[in-house]
Parts: structure tokens; C-alpha cells; sequence
């Protein structure tokens, strides 16, 4: 290689500098060598300017310069200034360095020189050398100290570092010193401080410094003596008293928690105590002193403990005077006066208790309660019509009261009700309500309006009175209260009302050429629901009439197309009274047209009808063939969706038609054209972390302008190499609110506490190959998160805990809980587990109890904090664990009792309920563990009362707790109508129907048309049954309803029509260069004929059958796009049409490549990626493959499964780069 180059460029550089040469050899790596002898080279690169010395110390010293360029290297000599020998340093890269091991007290001078980058060196700078002179080492002086009871803190100025020192002390006029501190090294000038501990109270020491300069030179002499003196020091200071009242006071002054004050208190001449009533409240500066007497002069004083036995002396006496003890008392009343009791109410803002006294007005002896905590108390056992004065005092303490507050008065008297109202009115009677008074029944008197005699009711408990069975008219009702046999108010009222039996108003909905829907207003009275009478007809004809009807619509079946028809209700409020029929309301039987909308993005909607079913078709603007539906026939709203944003990219026209249940069909009506983005353009618009715990989160996106797109995600730790991803049934499809969201649970996203991660998201496009686009980062955090505890449910021997420490609704974190009585010293520990609920057994009866809980997650689970305790106190052993009892509205003629309980025995309750009034009890089973049981055979109208107690196997049963009452209802006013029936997954054969209601049931259906019905009895409580055995393309109607004595009858008629439906929402939910995994929506079938092929091939290839909603095609051609439909098989019924056509694109194939079957190798068939493998492919043998003769194959890499082989034929050989 021509090296002369590098040595022309040198020379060239020299040229353009001044230089004396001589005699310089420039070798072939163009390195320079400075000239090795006398003869002159002279180099003019700049001498280091010299500033000065720093860190001058008695041996050590820094000189310092300054250059144009930090990158050069420097030359350094100093010496003393009497000498004429040099000591160097070379090799300097920085503009300072060390000269060490001088003497004290003595002048050195130094120069510098830099070494030039192209050879030779810079002159030595300064040009007069630069002189300094090392500080000397003197005696130690300025010694202080600031002593404590048993320590003092010594320290002296330094003069100089790099030195050491040595310090010793003694007690005066000790002999002997010792030595506190020797030899320690000075690290920089600073003043220097020595603690000394162990010393004595009160006890004068002296103490003593020396310095030596080096580590060679001998120890100075020590500085002249220092004193001080031990002292325990009063420190509390700044004394004042506030917040006195008549019994505590807040002392305020100086004082830190490391030395608590000794406080010392007195009545003014009385007896030095210390007080163990203060309470000392360090981060507000105050002791607080409570129990004092009132109106009194107290002196304190305070001293402050230095140790056990060290106490200072007392400080100056101060002195506060207590308030005396007066009524404070704001206001007094008298409320809720009634003919025998009277409700006493005060207000005060002292926090004191109370004395109340009372007396007639024309008495002469108070009758005295108290003391009493509140400021409420009621008064029994009074006299009707008398007055009364009473009065309240404070009580300070128990022998210190205020005075009375003036006498105030008020007058017993039986009250009139007030508020009279009248209910909403019935056909037959009303409801009539007032205010009730305490301890008092009522009188209720009736009549007509007219008339002249009432018609009492007496002995009535309720504020409230329900009259029934009456005529139509209008009447009259008063009230009054009989608070004794010998007391009554006046009346209240009389008020009037009528009653009526109100006609319906009503309209016609749903129509189709099938069936329609009369609807009216819902006329109730209370909760009686009375029948109504529905009547229709084809217009002038005679009209039909339905049975008896309960509910507030009636869907008419079974009309002709295009028959018009007129139809009206009646309201049945007794077998001899009627409304009038509501006005006739017409319409006109024929398959409406659908009513297209725009309101979902990349979704095809209209405005629908029940009961009818659709069928839609799309396809791209400019071209040719429709793409058509399923028929959908379950339909259970008045809003058509169908989802078409898994279409290619493009605008697309569509169109929709009704299909009504008797076979008539509307004209296709067209729609507004939808434009659907490429599915590779649905990258969500924000991203959001919801939640995370240290092994899992919630991660969210949205504004993907698209709902149901199937998503992927991926993710990482920061700086990992390895991605994570979703696959298969664990990729996310975002809901219909076009959010996507995503739960790592633990064990899936092989996430770790304490670490950062990144995500990314794209959508998995059938069509499209798409990139991930980053979405953020998440944190898993290694802290404990935030528990709240609490009692869900206390027994006698045993309680429920619960407690919320979820950071991540999706995971439970292990935790670990503590338990003990409260008065206990040690804790009994339940370990780890996940739950967060825990069961506590063994207890004892009436006793109280805390418990804690810590988490057990993280790096270090041992230093995580427990929670604050809560505390419980079990039961005692003579009452149940019953808390409420409770009974909801069912039939009238069964109930189910329920109640909040907790017990831990095996087999739990025992309930047993009678009616009220009567003696026998009857037991009712409950089932173990449960707080429930179900009572039936009820009588109605009669109230009955329930009392539950805890039976266990090992234990006596605990006492029957208090009884809670219930009233049951009379006929047709709880037996609750079965409604909000729908129809779902209607197949050829087979239809799932739904409703609301408490059961039994009955269930009827019949064919759409005929009379005959077929009913089934439905026991339990679960309102869905499926029909099985139904026949294709036949409409079918159906009714529900609730079995009970007082019945409302059959629920409105649903009716839907069966077919043999393709399925539907057809996706890609997951591909490799030679696979991929479809799956679509079934209507109810679990077998179908998959068929896919290339685009632009003609024949189909099908796998049949395909007995689930997913199925995987192996053997593609890699970034090939293919075609699929899917047809479903009804058991001999073929569905009249496939699914739309959907198409996929397969994945890349990469340079990973395997075998796909046995074969020869040159065979592209035989490969996974449908080619035969280059240089650059890395080769897996899963089969026995040939090599044909004379072949020469190069492949980067190979490997063998089990059973796999290759056989080379004559002449053939393999290259493997990679071995």
C-alpha cells in the first residue's frame, strides 16, 4: 500500500508553520519523531499561560494554567528556591496537578510547558519561574465547645488541610489525659468538630489540640487548655395557657418529643403533682390538661429529664384560672306534644351533660332526670290537657352544675291528623291517607255525598284507611284521633271524591300484513290491575273479540294482505261496570317498507318493525352483483343493524327489504351510500393504561371510526429484544362503542413488578397487511397498593371480613391477615391467599375484636405495612346472628324471607312464621350456609310475623330473635305479568324464547294461523325456554304467564318465523404465510360446509362438516388472496343461501421455510411458503424428501424433526452455509 500520502499532507502542514529542522525522518505511518539531539528544532506552538498556585497547604500545593485546546498534554517542574535541581511531572492532560511531599514554611517556584501536537516541546512558561511559599504548620488555636448533661461537641478552626490531629481531654485537675481522637485526617479547611460522649453531670473538663503536617513529621506542641462544664439545661421556654374552660386548659411552650417536659401542677397552694392526665401533642406545641375543677387558680411549673437520673431544675411557676360552670345553653323547646308524651329539645355548645326538671304549671315539686349525655329526652306518662314548665342545667362535673335556664311551658293536647289527601281514584273505592300521631288509633267516617249518616270505622293503627266494593259516585271521608278512651281530636276533612271507571285511550303499532299491535294507556288502581276487552275487524265486518286481557297491548294475527281494519279496547272494572270503548282506531295490513338510516359508521341501519324480519343487500358503486344477508329473523327491536365494515375499502350502495311473517315480502328500499376506510387506516386515535397491579393491566383504545375491527397487541420491557403478542381468541375485537380494551391477567403477559413496558396495536385486517403503531407505556408497580378493610357480617363465634385491594379489577393480589382480641398483646396470622374475603370461626360470644391486613406482593412482601386495624364485636351467645330480616313482593300466596346474617355453623338458621294473632308456629326449611328460605300456601290478606335463630351442630340453638312482620296481598294485586318476551337464534327447527317474571310459568305456541295451541308448565324461576322440533319456513306465535290464583293472564302474542339461516360476521382472527383461522356468528347451528379458493379461480374447495364456528386452512400460498363463504347445515335442510363472500390475504413468507409433506425437493408444493427454498432460507425437515440427481442446492441453514429426512440422488449436493 502507497504510503507517501500521509507524509506529503505532514510536510505540507510543516510548510505553513515556522520550524527549524533538521534532520527529521517522517516513517511510513506518518508518525513525527522529535529530533533526539542538540541540533536546533525549534517549535512555536504556544507556551501554557500560567495563573497561579491553589490549595497552598504545608506540604501539598496545586499550580493551574490555562490553554487554547484541553486536549493537549503538559511538562511540569518545580523546585525549592534555593535549589538548582528540577523535580518533573510529565504526561499532565488536565491544566492542574499535585506537587506533594513539601516542607512547611518554605518557597518553591514552578513552570509548565506544553507538548506540541506535531513534535517537540512549547518553552517552559513562565519565563521567571513562578514562586509560592507553603503555609506553616502552627500551633492549634480558637478551641470551643458546647457541652450537654453527658457529651460535648469540641471544634477549632483549620487553617490548612492534608494534616492531622490529635485531641485529648480530662477532668479538671486529673492527672491522666485521654486521648479522644488521634491523628485524623483534614480533608479540606473547614472548622472541625469532635463529639464526646459518657461524660458526667455538672463536671468541669479541659481538653487539648496538637496538629502534625505530614505523616513524617513530628507532632506540634498542644494548644493551651480549654474548659467546659456538663450541665442538664433547662430547655423548655416560651410558657403560656389557652384554651381554658371550666375543666381543661392547653399549656403551651417550648419542648421536642427526644425530651418530653416534667410537668408539675397544683391548685394555687395546694400540693406539687405530677399530672397523668397530660396528654402531650408534640406537632402542635401544647400539653393538654383535663378533669380540672372549675372556677380555680392552678400554678404549674416544668423541668426537663436529660436522662434517667439527670433532671434540670424547675422553671418559673406560671399560673391559669379555670372558667366557672355556666349554662351555655342556646335555645330550649317542646316538640311532637300529644294528650301523654312531649319531646324536650335543647342546644348547647359545651359538651357538657344535662339535668332537665319538670312539673305542672300549677305543681310545686320539679321532677329531676339526668345527668343526660344528649340534648334530647322524651317525656312519658303526662296528663291531657295540663301544662307543664321545665328547665335544663349544665353539669360540669359531679359535683359542680350551672344554674337553670328559665322555666318554658307547653300544653298536653290530642291532636288533630293533618295533611288529609285522597288517593288516586279507583272504580269501586280509594285510599285515604294523614299524618300519624304518636300512641294514638283513629276514627275513619264514610258516606255518600248527600247522605246524612257516616259510616264509622274505629280502632285504626295506620295513618292511612283503603275503602272498596263501593258504587260509581261521589263521597265523602273525615278523620280523627282518639288518643284515650276518654280523649279525641277534632276531625279532619271532610274531603270529597268520586269514583270512576276511566276509558283507555289507545293506537295502533307494528303493523305488517301479518299481524299489528293495539296499544292503550296502563289504567291501574293501586296495584289492582284490572282486565281489559280487545275487539278488531276487516272493515263493515263483525268484529272479533280476544279473551280476557291483563296487559296494555294485544298483537292481532293472522290479517290479509291489504285488508284494512279497525280495532278498540274496553277497561273491565267489574262483572257489572265498563268504560266506554275507546275511539275505533283503523289501519291498513300489508309488508311496510323499511325506513334506511344513517347512524352507525360502516354499519347498514333502518327503522324496523317487531315481529317482521330482513334481508339486505350491498355491494361497491359501479359494479354489478349484489351481496346478500342472511334472513334476519331475530329482530327484537324497532332499529335493523348489519354490520358490512369487514368489506374492502370502497363506497358501497345497499339496499333492505321486510319480509313479513306470512311470506310477503316489501320492495327492496335503497339506502345512503356508506364509504368504509381500509381496514389498515382503523389505527385507534388515543390510547389509554386503565389500570395496573404488579402482574397485570388494563390497557384501552379508541377512535378507530370503526366498531367491531379485531385488534392485535404486542409488548415488551423497555430495552427487551422478544415481543409478546395476542393471538388466536385472545386478539381483541373492539365493542360497538368503538373501544378496544385489553387485560393482561397474570400468567399471560409474563408481566414482572417493578419494571416499564411498551405497547403497540394494529389492526388485523383480512385484506390488508398492517403495521403496529406504538401506543404507549405501563408501569407494574413493586408498592403496595391501597386496602380498605371492613366487617361484612358479625355472629357470635364467628365474622365475615372483607376488603378491597384490587389496584386492577382483574387480579387478586395475595394478602396476608392479622386478628386478635383488642385487648390482646399478640396477633394470630392467617398466611397467604388471594380472596378478599375471609371467614373467622372459633370466637367468643360478645367480645370485641380487631383485625389488619398487609399485601404479600412485590420484591420485598415482608416490609409491606399492615392497614389501619378495624374493629368488630361478636355477638352474644344468647341472640341470633340476626341483623334485618326482610321479605320481597312475589305471588300473593308464596314470599320469599330473606335476612343479613352470619354464622358460621354448618347447618346456619332456622326460621319459623305464623299468622298474627294465632299461637301454633310453623318452621320453614332453610337450606345450610344460606339467608333465605321460601314460604308458600299463604293466605291472603293476612299479615304474618317471622323470627329466625342460628342452630349448630356442635352448640345449643341461640334464642329466636325478634319477629318482623309482612302482609300478604290479595288477588290480581302482586301476581306479576310475565312481559318483555323476546325471540333469539330461531334456526329451521328450533327457537329461544325469553320474557321477564317470577315464576312458575305457563308457555303456549302454536302455528301462525291456527287455533290449537301447545302449553307447557314452567317450574322455577328462570324465564327462557328453547322450542325444539319446529317445522322450517313456518311462523309461530307464543304467550307467557305468570301461574299464580290470582293471575293476570297470558302475555302479549310474539311471533317469528323459522328458516335455515347462513351464519354471520365472518373474520379473520389470526394467519401465517401458509394458514389462517376464520370464524363467524351462528344463528343457533353447530355444523357447516366452509368453502375457500384464490381469487380468480372458479372451483370451491370445502371442508364439511365443521361442527364448530372456527375453522383453520392449512396449505395456502403465502401473500396470495383468497375467497371464503360458509353454508349451514340444518340437519337435511340446506340454507337457501351461502354467507356473503369474504376475502383474506395470507402473510409473507419469510426466509423461515418447512417441509409440508413427503416429496421432491424441487417440488414448490412440498414447501410451507408454496416455493422451493434459496441460499437465504433457513430449511426445517419434517418429511422424507429427495434430492434429484445432478442438483447443486444452497441453503443458509437446516434442520431435522423426528422422522425427518433427505436422500441425495447420484451427483446432488447440498451447500449449508451455516453448520
Amino acid at each position: 500500500m502507497d504510503r507517501s500520502l500521509p507524509a506529503i499532507l505532514v510536510f505540507i502542514h510543516l510548510l505553513l508553520v515556522s520550524y527549524s529542522l533538521s534532520a527529521v525522518a517522517i516513517p511510513p505511518d506518518s508518525t513525527i519523531i522529535a529530533h533526539q539531539n542538540d541540533s536546533p528544532f525549534s517549535s512555536t506552538c504556544a507556551s501554557p499561560y500560567v495563573v497561579g498556585v491553589y490549595s497552598v497547604n504545608p506540604i501539598t500545593v496545586k499550580p493551574y494554567w490555562r490553554e487554547a485546546d484541553s486536549l493537549f498534554t503538559h511538562t511540569v517542574r518545580w523546585r525549592k528556591q534555593t535549589s538548582e535541581t528540577w523535580s518533573y511531572i510529565t504526561n499532565v492532560t488536565s491544566w492542574s496537578c499535585l506537587l506533594a511531599d513539601l516542607e512547611p514554611d518554605t518557597g518553591y517556584e514552578f513552570q509548565v510547558k506544553r507538548q506540541c501536537e506535531l513534535g517537540g516541546d512549547s518553552e517552559f512558561a513562565p519565563t521567571t519561574p513562578y514562586s509560592f511559599t507553603t503555609w506553616a504548620c502552627d500551633v492549634v488555636t480558637g478551641l470551643e465547645s458546647s457541652p450537654g448533661h453527658d457529651h460535648a461537641t469540641l471544634s477549632w478552626p483549620i487553617n490548612t488541610a492534608g494534616v492531622t490531629y490529635t485531641m485529648r481531654y480530662r477532668t479538671v485537675n486529673s492527672p491522666d489525659w485521654t486521648i479522644g481522637v488521634s491523628d485524623f485526617y483534614i480533608p479540606n479547611i473547614s472548622a472541625q468538630i469532635v463529639s464526646l460522649t459518657g461524660l458526667t453531670n455538672n463536671t468541669a473538663y479541659e481538653w487539648q489540640v496538637a496538629i502534625r503536617c505530614s505523616p513524617t513529621s513530628p507532632l506540634q506542641a498542644y494548644s493551651p487548655s480549654a474548659t467546659f462544664t456538663t450541665v442538664c439545661a433547662n430547655t423548655p421556654q416560651s410558657f403560656n395557657s389557652v384554651n381554658i374552660t371550666y375543666n381543661s386548659a392547653h399549656l403551651r411552650f417550648d419542648f421536642t418529643p427526644d425530651a418530653p417536659p416534667i410537668l408539675h401542677i397544683r391548685p394555687q397552694g395546694g400540693t406539687w403533682q405530677l399530672d397523668p392526665t397530660a396528654s402531650y401533642n408534640y406537632s402542635n406545641g401544647f400539653v393538654s390538661l383535663t378533669g380540672l375543677m372549675a372556677n380555680t387558680v392552678y400554678e404549674w411549673k416544668v423541668a426537663t429529664p436529660c436522662s434517667a437520673t439527670d433532671v434540670s431544675a424547675f422553671g418559673a411557676v406560671q399560673s391559669f384560672t379555670t372558667l366557672p360552670c355556666t349554662n351555655g345553653i342556646l335555645w330550649q323547646a317542646a316538640s311532637d306534644v300529644v294528650h301523654n308524651t312531649a319531646k324536650l329539645r335543647w342546644n348547647s355548645n359545651t359538651g357538657n351533660s344535662f339535668v332537665i326538671q319538670y312539673k305542672p304549671q300549677t305543681g310545686n315539686t320539679w321532677v329531676e332526670s339526668g345527668p343526660l349525655a344528649g340534648s334530647v329526652y322524651s317525656l312519658t306518662g303526662l296528663v291531657n290537657n295540663t301544662v307543664y314548665e321545665w328547665q335544663v342545667a349544665e353539669v360540669c362535673s359531679p359535683t359542680q352544675r350551672s344554674t337553670f335556664t328559665s322555666p318554658t311551658t307547653f300544653t298536653t293536647i290530642c291532636p288533630a291528623p293533618t295533611d288529609p289527601r285522597t288517593g288516586y281514584p279507583w272504580y269501586n273505592g280509594n285510599t285515604f291517607y294523614w299524618t300519624g300521631i304518636s300512641g294514638a288509633t283513629f276514627e275513619f267516617d264514610h258516606r255518600a255525598q248527600g247522605a246524612t249518616t257516616w259510616q264509622q270505622t274505629t280502632n285504626i293503627r295506620q295513618p292511612y284507611y283503603s275503602v272498596t266494593g263501593i258504587p260509581s259516585g261521589g263521597y265523602e271521608w273525615r278523620v280523627r284521633a282518639v288518643c284515650s278512651d276518654s280523649s279525641r281530636s277534632a276531625y279532619a276533612g271532610p274531603l270529597s271524591y268520586s269514583t270512576i271507571c276511566q276509558t283507555p285511550t289507545s293506537w295502533v303499532s307494528s303493523v305488517s300484513s301479518y299481524a299489528a299491535t293495539l296499544d292503550w294507556n296502563q289504567i291501574s288502581f293501586g296495584s289492582v290491575y284490572l282486565p281489559y276487552l280487545v275487539q278488531w275487524r276487516r272493515a263493515n265486518g263483525q268484529w272479533q273479540q280476544a279473551d280476557t286481557v291483563r296487559n296494555v297491548l294485544y298483537t292481532i294475527t293472522n290479517l290479509m294482505n291489504t285488508g284494512v281494519y279497525e280495532a278498540r279496547v274496553q277497561l273491565i272494572c267489574s262483572p257489572i261496570q265498563s268504560s266506554e270503548w275507546s275511539a275505533v282506531r283503523s289501519f291498513t295490513a300489508t309488508c311496510p317498507d323499511p325506513k334506511p338510516t344513517y347512524e352507525l359508521v360502516n354499519m347498514i341501519t333502518w327503522r324496523a318493525i317487531l315481529g317482521a324480519s330482513y334481508q339486505v343487500q350491498w355491494r361497491l358503486k359501479n359494479t354489478q352483483d349484489w351481496q346478500s344477508s342472511p334472513v334476519l329473523n331475530d329482530l327484537n327491536s324497532t332499529k335493523g343493524v348489519y354490520d358490512i365494515s369487514w368489506s374492502p375499502a370502497g363506497t358501497y350502495e345497499w339496499r333492505v327489504k321486510t319480509i313479513c311473517n306470512d311470506g310477503y315480502e316489501s320492495a327492496y328500499v335503497a339506502g345512503f351510500d356508506i364509504t368504509i376506510s381500509g381496514c389498515s387506516a382503523r389505527v385507534p386515535a388515543q390510547f389509554q393504561l386503565i389500570c395496573s397491579s404488579s402482574t397485570s393491566v388494563r390497557l384501552d383504545w379508541w377512535g378507530t371510526t370503526s366498531a367491531n375491527t379485531l385488534y392485535q397487541v404486542r409488548w415488551r420491557a423497555v430495552g427487551a429484544v422478544d415481543w409478546n403478542y395476542t393471538s388466536g381468541s385472545d386478539s381483541v375485537v373492539t365493542t360497538a362503542s368503538d373501544v378496544g380494551t385489553y387485560f393482561m391477567r397474570p400468567g399471560i403477559g409474563n408481566l414482572s413488578p417493578g419494571a416499564t413496558y411498551e405497547w403497540w396495536v394494529k389492526p388485523l385486517c383480512p385484506n390488508e397487511l398492517t403495521q403496529f403503531s406504538y401506543a404507549g407505556r405501563f408501569f407494574t408497580p413493586n408498592t403496595p397498593p391501597v386496602i380498605t378493610p371492613n366487617v361484612i357480617c358479625v355472629g357470635s363465634a364467628g365474622a365475615q371480613l372483607g376488603w378491597d385491594h384490587r389496584r386492577c379489577s382483574i387480579e387478586k393480589e395475595p394478602v396476608e391477615l392479622q386478628w386478635r382480641p383488642t385487648d390482646a398483646l399478640a396477633w394470630n396470622t392467617v398466611e397467604s391467599f388471594t380472596s378478599n374475603v375471609y371467614a373467622l370461626t372459633g370466637l367468643t360470644p360478645d367480645t370485641n375484636y380487631e383485625y389488619r391486613i398487609r399485601w404479600l406482593g412485590g420484591s420485598n412482601p415482608s416490609s409491606n405495612q399492615y392497614s389501619v386495624p378495624v374493629s368488630f364485636t361478636t355477638h352474644p351467645s344468647s341472640s341470633p346472628a340476626l341483623l334485618v330480616s326482610r321479605a320481597d313482593n312475589q305471588n300473593f300466596t308464596s314470599r320469599t324471607v330473606s335476612w343479613l346474617g352470619c354464622t358460621n355453623c354448618s347447618t346456619g338458621y332456622e326460621l319459623r312464621y305464623r299468622e298474627v294473632g294465632t299461637t301454633p308456629w310453623q318452621t320453614a326449611p332453610v337450606a345450610p350456609n344460606r339467608n333465605w328460605a321460601y314460604l308458600t300456601a299463604l293466605t291472603e290478606l293476612s299479615t304474618y310475623e317471622i323470627q329466625i335463630r342460628v342452630i349448630c351442630a356442635d352448640a345449643p340453638p341461640t334464642d329466636y330473635g325478634p319477629s318482623t312482620t309482612f302482609t300478604v296481598g290479595s288477588a290480581g294485586s302482586q301476581c306479576k305479568l310475565a312481559d318483555g318476551i323476546c325471540h333469539y337464534a330461531i334456526t329451521a327447527t328450533e327457537a329461544t324464547l325469553q320474557w321477564r317474571g317470577i315464576g312458575p310459568f305457563e308457555l303456549r305456541w302454536r302455528v301462525g294461523g291456527t287455533s290449537t295451541w301447545t302449553t307447557v308448565v314452567l317450574y322455577g324461576d328462570v324465564p327462557i325456554y328453547k322450542l325444539l322440533g319446529l317445522a322450517n319456513n313456518t311462523t309461530y306465535e307464543w304467550q307467557v304467564r305468570t301461574l299464580c290464583s290470582g293471575q293476570r293472564g297470558f302475555s302479549n302474542s310474539d311471533h317469528f318465523r323459522t328458516i335455515c339461516n347462513a351464519p354471520f360476521q365472518l373474520r379473520l382472527v389470526a394467519r401465517t404465510p401458509t394458514s389462517v383461522t376464520l370464524r363467524w356468528s351462528p344463528y343457533g347451528y353447530n355444523s357447516f360446509a366452509v368453502q375457500w379458493r384464490e381469487r380468480g379461480q372458479t372451483n370451491w374447495q370445502t371442508a364439511l362438516p365443521v361442527t364448530t364456528s372456527t375453522v383453520t386452512l392449512r396449505g395456502l400460498k403465502s401473500s396470495t388472496v383468497y375467497e371464503w363463504r360458509v353454508q349451514t347445515d340444518c340437519s337435511g335442510e340446506s340454507s337457501p343461501t351461502h354467507t356473503p363472500i369474504a376475502t383474506f390475504v395470507t402473510e409473507p413468507c419469510g426466509n423461515e421455510i418447512f417441509s409440508l409433506k413427503d416429496g421432491v425437493w424441487n417440488d414448490p408444493s412440498v414447501w410451507s411458503c408454496n416455493r422451493v427454498p434459496v441460499a437465504s432460507d433457513v430449511v426445517q425437515i419434517r418429511h422424507s424428501l429427495t434430492l434429484p440427481a445432478n442438483s447443486l442446492i444452497e441453503v443458509y441453514a437446516i434442520g431435522y424433526d423426528m422422522g425427518g429426512q433427505l436422500r441425495l440422488d447420484v451427483n446432488s449436493r447440498l451447500l449449508v452455509h451455516k453448520r
